[in-house]
């Protein structure tokens, strides 16, 4: 029950914080929300799990119990006991960040997060020769998986970008129940996403349109943005698992469901835009996509891996061209 209860918990918490969009069709935000097929990814923005513990809550005493805890990230590389940032044990009480064991924790926070280089965006529009209608994919990115991880922490710099923050998360089985186990090295991987923030400025060509009425872990007025610039130069964040290759990106992969007027694929799904001083009012309101033109700062993207599978990107809009 316990279980059971921690679960509904984690999972209410990712979608509140997240406010991403989950793997399936017409999600939207982040990164998989329009895939259909193998990758998927949703939006959200997420704030550390640590801070939903009380100020007033005391360390909890622990007690040597269980196999020393060694986390292991998408890279294949174990975390530094250094790199922890701080820990949740059991009955959801702050513990030390030293001497945990398999058995004495629920949630660690580490510095670092994992990243990919990107592959490139497409859309049916601005690449027909490449876009196969009858079997619905791009041909010059057939399916691939990518298992090319790089753990970037704060300072860091990466695709032109600055990295101002970049945090993940582990958790422990009585969190999710089964985890993964490492096919390289046998041993159980507890990595549950990561969420990373950069500094600087991209200019990007792609399409917008304003959300008009609800959809899932989107609100009526907010704006979607999918590149269309074969090349971006934008760090990637999106998990998949297998257990005979351990972590991958799926590539080649990312076209939204049927019915979706927009035919693209990409590593991000649709950017969720927030208007920074920027008059917006030349999008059209009523849903339609439009080409444009526009500047980008403040980004931000998180993923997560267990129980819902989401991913997310947001960025501040600074100039808008409607094209």
């Amino acid at each position: 029950m316990k279980k059971q209860l921690t679960l509904i918990i984690s999972i209410i918490t990712a979608i509140s914080l997240c406010g991403c969009e989950t793997k399936l069709p017409d999600s939207s935000r982040d990164s998989s929300v329009e895939n259909s097929a193998g990758s998927s990814t949703a939006e959200g923005t997420a704030d550390s799990t640590s801070e939903s513990i009380p100020n007033n809550s005391a360390p909890e005493e622990t007690t040597e119990k269980g196999e020393p805890l060694v986390l292991i990230g998408p890279d294949g590389n174990t975390v530094p006991e250094e790199d922890y940032i701080s820990a949740l044990g059991l009955e959801w009480k702050e513990i030390p960040t030293t001497g945990l064991t398999t058995e004495n924790f629920n949630r660690v926070e580490v510095e670092g997060a994992y990243v990919m280089m990107p592959t490139g965006c497409r859309t049916a529009n601005d690449h027909a020769d490449v876009f196969d209608s009858e079997n619905n994919v791009f041909t010059d990115l057939l399916p691939q998986h990518k298992t090319e991880f790089i753990r970037v922490k704060a300072g860091d710099e990466i695709c032109g970008f600055k990295v101002r923050s970049a945090v993940s998360d582990f958790v422990s089985q009585d969190y999710y129940g089964d985890l993964y186990t490492d096919p390289k090295t046998g041993n159980k991987v507890y990595f549950d996403g990561n969420r990373l923030e950069l500094e600087g400025e991209i200019e990007l060509t792609g399409y917008l349109c304003v959300i008009v009425g609800g959809r899932t872990f989107w609100s009526t007025g907010d704006i979607r943005f999918v590149p269309a610039d074969r090349e971006v130069n934008l760090p990637v964040i999106d998990y998949e698992f297998d257990p005979d290759e351990g972590f991958y990106h799926s590539v080649g992969e990312h076209i939204p469901s049927e019915g979706e007027p927009l035919r693209f694929a990409n590593e991000y799904g649709a950017i969720k835009l927030v208007p920074s001083d920027v008059d917006t009012s030349s999008i059209p309101d009523e849903g339609s996509w439009v080409k444009a033109r526009v500047k980008l700062n403040n980004i931000s993207m998180s993923c997560s891996t267990y129980a819902i599978p989401m991913s997310a990107v947001f960025a501040d809009i600074t100039e808008l061209t409607i094209l």
